[in-house]
């Protein structure tokens, strides 16, 4: 996930920082996004950003959970792997 964007989001979640694929991973997050599904168990993906253009390029092993959008927000999306130990 992109934390830059919407940076409280893992708070919210109660998701710990730690246990996330984010733009300051560097390296971890450019194989992430070569490969998404073998990457994370749950991607999550504003519309447009690289991480929804990793998907689009790149979706096997991925199936669309759920689309969240609220007004004047990019719609997010997220996707749960298939790929066990991911």
């Amino acid at each position: 996930m992109d934390t830059s964007i919407d940076p409280e989001i893992v708070a919210l979640t109660g998701i710990p920082l730690r246990q996330t694929i984010n733009e300051s991973d560097l390296e971890i997050y450019s194989d992430a996004l070569a490969a998404p599904a073998s990457h994370a168990a749950l991607v999550l993906a504003y519309d447009g950003d690289e991480i929804d253009r990793a998907v689009h390029d790149h979706p096997a092993g991925l199936t669309l959970y759920r689309r969240f959008s609220a007004p004047d927000q990019p719609t997010i999306t997220l996707y749960v792997s298939n790929i066990p130990g991911a």
